[in-house]
């Protein structure tokens, strides 16, 4: 590759220095200097890494996935923008409350969550796929897909892909992590798949290993066709 264009400055090494942090919660906040960055000290989000585990069954061709309420959802309509704004821009708390359809923060996704502890991203996602289908996996059935940052401009969170061959199952018992609203389902790949295309698989982690899956299909529906 050829770099054609620069503007900033490049250094053969940087000092980072003063980390702070600046909020405490399910979401870390932390400041701190680098060398090569002289206005102002760079912020970013620490929250630990995340797993995203696609359940399937490569024998009848099927694919499991949860449907759960994602409060983020309520933020991004008309209401919520009008809220989230006079929240950030004004720099105070919105006292009106507003009502939406409980239909409107559902959304599709493969089980995921977060890595707890010293937990590996493997024993993470064999955890979340139990509690958030009640189907259990076998480590020797369970293969990383991949992996991606969320967004490594603003988060050191990093998302692992796993796919889980688990299997045919008619029904299942999720029991989440005490608080978890998890409904399960059964689909067809080419339903999941089309779902990808309806863009009604939005968040990253999920739209990302269901779309390696498909790809790997589609290789072996071709490898098929050659060798055959």
């Amino acid at each position: 590759m050829q770099c054609i264009g620069r503007t900033g400055k490049f250094t053969e090494t940087i000092t980072i220095s003063g980390i702070t942090r600046v909020w405490n919660g399910f979401l870390n906040i932390l400041t701190f200097h680098s060398s090569d960055v002289e206005r102002h000290p760079i912020e970013i989000m620490h929250r630990g890494d995340a797993v995203f585990v696609l359940p399937v069954d490569r024998v009848n061709g099927n694919v499991y996935l949860v449907r759960q309420p994602r409060h983020a959802l309520a933020l991004i309509n008309t209401k919520g923008v009008t809220a989230v704004n006079t929240a950030l821009y004004r720099e105070q708390s919105v006292p009106d409350p507003y009502t939406i359809p409980f239909k409107d923060i559902l959304m599709l996704d493969v089980p995921a969550g977060m890595i707890d502890g010293r937990e590996s991203p493997a024993d993470a996602a064999l955890r979340e796929l139990l509690e958030e289908t009640g189907i259990h996996c076998d480590s020797s059935h369970l293969t990383l897909a991949g992996w991606s940052y969320a967004s490594i401009g603003g988060s050191t969170e990093r998302l692992w892909l796993f796919i889980a061959n688990v299997g045919d199952h008619d029904s299942v018992s999720p029991f989440g992590d005490g608080d978890e609203q998890i409904e399960v389902y059964k689909m067809s790949f080419e339903e999941a798949f089309s779902l990808l295309d309806g863009d009604l698989i939005v968040n990253a982690g999920g739209r990302l290993v269901l779309e390696i899956f498909r790809r790997q299909c589609a290789e072996r529906r071709l490898k098929i066709m050659i060798d055959g």
